[in-house]
């Protein structure tokens, strides 16, 4: 008695893609293309651009779209930095006091001048005092005095 087909047997043809001599389409990975194509197999990488021109159109649109996704990012870090002043719970401070979201005038810049440029030449008989007031006008001074400096 001759051996039955058996259903369950996997022919290399199918396997390949290949179902009674018909093979496939695919559609294109380029995103802005649909052309379907016959994928060809062989040695290399697996074709699943319809042309080598496609291809390259695909790579150079997702490099364009990863630096234009950087500088989105970048802009969107610097609104949410702004968004954030504007995060202040009723303009009030940690204590409970109205806090002043205005700039200081080129007056009071002038008055933190000189009140650092005073205590700046105090400064050096400070280090050598153990008072705690010292102590303290010292590390005042350290972080007041850069942002007065720049800002002249």
């Amino acid at each position: 008695m001759p051996a039955q087909p058996d259903d369950r047997i996997v022919h290399l043809d199918d396997h390949r893609g290949v179902v009674d001599g018909a093979r496939f389409e695919i559609t294109c990975a380029n995103p802005r293309c649909d052309v379907r194509f016959t994928p060809v197999n062989g040695p290399g990488r697996k074709q699943t651009y319809h042309s080598t021109d496609c291809r390259k159109t695909a790579l150079r649109d997702r490099r364009r779209l990863e630096s234009q996704l950087a500088v989105l990012n970048q802009q969107a870090g610097l609104v949410r930095a702004q968004l954030a002043a504007y995060n202040v719970s009723d303009d009030t401070t940690a204590d409970g006091a109205h806090a002043d979201l205005t700039e200081p005038s080129n007056e009071e810049w002038a008055i933190a001048r000189d009140a650092v440029a005073a205590v700046g030449g105090m400064s050096r008989f400070l280090v050598n005092n153990d008072g705690e007031f010292a102590a303290d006008l010292l590390d005042l001074y350290r972080a007041v005095e850069p942002v007065v400096r720049r800002r002249r």
